[in-house]
């Protein structure tokens, strides 16, 4: 588990220098490679859990052990994304679109 976190926290980092950088065409990789996409259409909609039955774990983690990692961790990014609405507007304008596109509001508001 300690490595996911570590992983997890790597990959949100690495978005985040991606989403500041200055270099436009680095952003414009994102939209032509359909990342927004794939992570509406995967991740978002990923409600597996970890498989940590037989693992010997933390007990901080114990909380987590019914969380939806990639899940998560998409939620992570479209917020980095909003977030980061004025170093990367092509990003952020792609992020609502998906979220338009695939009700991502409406969706959240049926699993409360």
């Amino acid at each position: 588990m300690d490595s996911y976190v570590k992983k997890n926290e790597i990959r949100l980092n690495t978005f985040e220098f991606l989403m500041r950088n200055s270099e436009p065409t680095i952003k414009d990789q994102f939209i032509k490679s359909n990342f927004c996409e794939y992570v509406f259409l995967e991740f978002i909609r990923d409600y597996r859990e970890f498989n940590i039955q037989f693992s010997k774990i933390d007990l901080e983690f114990l909380a987590f052990r019914r969380s939806y990692p990639l899940r998560l961790e998409a939620i992570s990014l479209v917020n980095t994304a909003l977030t980061l609405k004025s170093h990367a507007p092509q990003i952020y304008s792609e992020i609502l679109m998906y979220a338009r596109r695939h009700m991502l509001i409406r969706n959240e508001m049926a699993t409360l």
